[in-house]
């Protein structure tokens, strides 16, 4: 018997690749959309935590990669699907701004940014200002191993994969960012009709798993 054992988030980066993180999608059997079409994993790196997936039917909306330096202080927002189906199925926008340029251990293919993001969230795109995909949601500061050194509880530590990094990864795998993705916007104007079809709830499906959500730390 197969059950849901996590979920995430991805959002398309052409008509029929989306990418995701690679821990959304290692222990699966299947991987799904909310509306039951299977993905097929085209390539994944564990040591940047990506995924590129293909699905079987075309998006009409993808997003496009930002513009620009990524710059200490840039406005973020982190878009996905936190809890999903606990706290409900519809798409989650939370904003903060970009704290450090580099993650764990100073490595710089990663960045930290202060936007919320909660289990579910992993594999979704933290986006600029403009709309433009900086990076993508791979984890946040683990609460119980700082309280555990530390004494004090993080606040709003998180992490994700850098732009270029992801770019790069979709290049040597063959499916590079397409064009035409969604056009410039402000966010501060809300996000344009069709971003919810850019930026979907990935299922993972695994056989005899107690069903559980994705844990981004």
């Amino acid at each position: 018997m197969r059950t849901v054992s996590s979920t995430g988030t991805g959002f398309y980066v052409g008509s029929r690749v989306l990418v995701t993180a690679h821990h959304v999608i290692a222990d699966c059997d299947r991987i799904l959309l909310a509306g039951g079409a299977e993905l097929s994993i085209v390539a994944s790196d564990s040591d940047l935590d990506v995924a590129a997936l293909y699905t079987p039917d075309p998006s009409p909306r993808w997003l496009s990669f930002a513009e620009g330096d990524l710059r200490l202080g840039l406005r973020v927002h982190a878009a996905g699907y936190p809890y999903y189906s606990i706290a409900g199925t519809s798409l989650n926008l939370t904003g903060g701004n970009v704290s450090a340029l580099a993650g764990v251990d100073d490595d710089r293919r990663f960045f930290s940014f202060t936007a919320p993001v909660q289990p579910g969230n992993s594999g979704g795109p933290l986006i600029d200002a403009r709309g433009g995909v900086l990076g993508l949601v791979v984890a946040r500061l683990s609460e119980d191993f700082i309280v555990e050194t530390t004494g004090s509880l993080p606040q709003n530590v998180n992490y994700a994969l850098a732009e270029g990094e992801l770019a790069g990864f979709l290049r040597e795998n063959g499916v590079p960012p397409a064009d035409a993705g969604l056009a410039n916007y402000d966010t501060d104007d809300g996000v344009p009709d069709g971003f919810d079809s850019a930026v979907v709830p990935i299922i993972c499906e695994a056989p005899g798993a107690s069903a559980s959500l994705d844990d981004p730390s």
